[in-house]
């Protein structure tokens, strides 16, 4: 059992040693041979791939090593083919992820993510992007959902026609199955902590001029389905969004201000607070001044919720969150920050007003769905330092409370962990997070990831009050 585990680590380790090894060595010339340059800089990697450019690389003397010869490879005058991919093997440790009740896994399992992707640039103006993706875990004790297995999937696969880029700025649409971030992937995001990510069949149309950007889109998530090449779009909830962004150093050196407007019909859902229309506002001010970081975002929610009797209730929710904090000039650059997430829950269930957040398609808090946003306030420290230039530590702890005493908990999935009815103590639990990772190179990374949350008083009061473990040994390779 444990080689079986243990298999998908080191093979994924081993191939992204003997990948990344030689990209990196045509990166350093033979001693005595004359050097273009010693040591080539390239952007960093996107969260969102598709984000990223080439055409740096259309002069062929930059493309002297491996790397930089996949992600240009020219077909004819103004057409070029960029390939890219990840391998991530991951081991788990999970311990009564739903705090004792329910069926729960245990003990170890191996998890391993592929990505492999194409970006055909046509022409300057015209580009197809494709993405396959496969999910596999061994060793659980449950039958996990789909974000765990999911052997083979077009991840994405959309056209993109742009205008182009000039001193009035650019535009782009894209059409077909992608992912979207917005902001801090505090409402759309594309799940990448879970072993298969998100995406979207949707119509997006991307701009900026100057120092403004913004956009529409329209379409619904993509339903995560077991088995290969069966994921379909989830017309059961559907969604219409514009978001405009402004620099604003006027006002503050290295800020930003965003608005995004969110329209969601939803059909169906694990409860039937959730079910219904909603509108989504989101105001985020967020920047960087020396030291200083800072990002802080306003949600409100308005529209209409459906009731257990199929009657329907006025939506007022909202949340409030921020994630900010000071690095400090020192040795290991530390950074000490505050994170503090607060969604609304609901009052009075007898009022004809639903106040329970939906948290749309958020990122977690984190690498787990144990708990989502709704009805719960968590806030605590964060400290990251540096020890070596290729070594980063995060630590943070937060205290975790119900924002009303009228309403239950609930995980990512948008279910109802706990009843009001089961407890009346605010208190939830304590969080402690560790992470701890070292970039080989660019292509190579590892990490270890563990999550301790100690129940509280209100889970301990439902009977159910087990503390949870969660512990993630993984190697994520790109290039």
């Amino acid at each position: 059992m444990m080689k079986m585990m243990f298999n998908p680590m080191l093979s994924g380790a081993l191939l992204a040693c003997l990948i990344a090894a030689p990209a990196q060595a045509q990166e350093t010339p033979a001693k005595g041979e004359k050097s273009v340059s010693a040591a080539p800089s390239y952007p960093p990697f996107q969260i969102i791939v598709a984000d990223e450019r080439y055409d740096y690389l259309s002069d062929a003397d930059k493309r002297t090593s491996l790397w930089p010869s996949l992600k240009y490879i020219p077909i004819t005058d103004g057409s070029y083919l960029s390939l890219g991919g990840e391998i991530r093997p991951r081991v788990e440790a999970r311990e009564h992820m739903g705090f004792g009740r329910g069926a729960e896994d245990s003990g170890l399992n191996s998890q391993l993510r592929s990505r492999l992707w194409a970006d055909l640039h046509v022409t300057p103006n015209v580009r197809i992007f494709a993405e396959l993706q496969s999910a596999f875990t061994t060793g659980e004790d449950v039958a996990g959902p789909a974000v765990d297995q999911n052997p083979l999937e077009v991840q994405q696969a959309f056209v993109e026609f742009s205008t182009s880029p000039s001193s009035q700025g650019s535009l782009a649409l894209r059409l077909g199955r992608q992912q979207i971030m917005m902001g801090k992937r505090r409402l759309i995001e594309p799940r990448g902590a879970p072993n298969y990510m998100r995406a979207y069949d949707a119509a997006r149309l991307l701009g900026h001029s100057g120092k403004w950007r913004f956009g529409l889109m329209g379409g619904a998530p993509v339903r995560d389905e077991l088995g290969t090449l069966n994921d379909s779009t989830n017309d059961d909830w559907t969604f219409i969004a514009g978001h405009v962004a402004r620099k604003m150093d006027e006002i503050l050196p290295g800020s930003d201000l965003e608005l995004l407007y969110i329209h969601t019909n939803r059909k169906i859902a694990p409860m039937d607070r959730f079910v219904g229309k909603r509108e989504t506002l989101s105001a985020r001010f967020s920047g960087k001044n020396g030291g200083l970081d800072y990002d802080v975002e306003l949600i409100g929610q308005h529209g209409k919720a459906q009731t257990g009797t199929g009657d329907q209730q006025k939506v007022r929710a909202w949340y409030v969150g921020t994630d900010s904090g000071y690095t400090f000039p020192v040795a290991w650059q530390p950074r000490l920050g505050l994170k503090v997430d607060i969604g609304s829950g609901d009052t009075n269930p007898n009022d004809n007003r639903m106040g329970s957040y939906d948290f749309l398609w958020s990122a977690s808090m984190t690498w787990t769905p144990e708990l989502g946003y709704t009805n719960l306030i968590s806030a605590g420290p964060t400290l990251r330092v540096k020890p070596m230039s290729k070594l980063t530590v995060d630590l943070g702890s937060a205290g975790l409370w119900r924002t009303t005493l009228k309403d239950g908990l609930y995980n990512l999935s948008h279910r109802q962990i706990r009843s009001v009815a089961e407890g009346r103590s605010r208190y939830v639990g304590l969080r402690t997070t560790a992470k701890v990772e070292y970039q080989w190179n660019r292509w190579l990374l590892t990490g270890l990831y563990v999550n301790r949350t100690f129940a509280g008083d209100f889970l301990k009061e439902t009977g159910d009050s087990k503390d949870m473990l969660h512990s993630a040994l993984y190697t994520t390779f790109r290039f």
